[in-house]
């Protein structure tokens, strides 16, 4: 049987990513990066759970600055996650903040900002990881 490119479609994973508006640029780098792994959705954190509840994700990815507003978006998505597996794309964050995050639910955290080469490169490595399993 052949693969139609409409299969093909369909059979991608399907990632959420969940910016705030300060961080467009990012946002955007981001979300050019992602569609080459999977259909990527970008909404920001108040649409976040509602997203979650209407539609399944593989993978959310949480591209926010704040470490307390990323701990209480975790704390929030946490029952509407399903199988999705949480990373967390921070720029500046220490190990004990790693920590924190990891501890809450986020199945990585990615250091790098994601605006560099590294930083999608470390996400895109990070992502292929979480899906194949």
């Amino acid at each position: 049987m052949k693969e139609t490119s409409e299969m093909r479609k369909r059979d991608r994973k399907r990632i959420l990513l969940v910016s705030t508006g300060r961080r467009a640029v990012s946002a955007q780098t981001l979300q050019g990066a992602l569609t080459t792994i999977g259909r990527t959705r970008v909404v920001s954190q108040a649409r976040a759970a509602g997203e979650l509840g209407r539609s399944p994700y593989d993978v959310v990815v949480i591209d926010d600055g704040g470490m307390k507003r990323t701990l209480s978006l975790l704390a929030r998505l946490k029952r509407r996650l399903g199988r999705a597996a949480v990373v967390v794309v921070k720029d500046d964050v220490s190990w004990q903040d790693a920590r924190a995050l990891l501890l809450a639910g986020a199945a990585d955290v990615v250091f790098e900002p994601p605006g560099t080469k590294m930083g999608i490169d470390r996400l895109g490595s990070s992502l292929r990881v979480l899906l194949q399993g």
